[in-house]
């Protein structure tokens, strides 16, 4: 089985380790347009309120923490379409963009 994952913030995080839990067998890719995962939203709050530097402090894991957990993380990669019917994912270097495009059939 093959599991996609748009967006490693959080709530992508958090599903992509649960997948893990319930799925070990499967392959399991993350996909973000960034370079880095899991800002914590609530760190806005304190850059707002003049704490600068909290936003390098605002991730609780890391790319290589998730691949050692057993994650594929397509970073820098932007999820251009998902052709649910035909189950391809097409997708795109953030730069230079680059149309590629994953079969997700088994």
């Amino acid at each position: 089985m093959k599991i996609v994952i748009v967006g490693s913030s959080h709530a992508g995080i958090c599903a992509g380790l649960r997948a893990l839990e319930e799925y070990p067998e499967a392959e399991i890719t993350l996909y973000d347009k960034r370079n880095q995962v899991s800002f914590v939203s609530q760190g806005i709050i304190s850059y707002l309120a003049g704490q600068k530097s909290v936003l390098n402090q605002s991730s609780y894991s890391s790319v290589e923490e998730l691949k050692a957990a057993g994650l594929n993380m397509q970073m820098e990669t932007v999820v251009e379409e998902i052709d649910t019917k035909n189950k391809r994912l097409f997708f795109g270097e953030s730069i230079p963009k680059r149309r590629n495009s994953l079969s997700m059939i088994n």
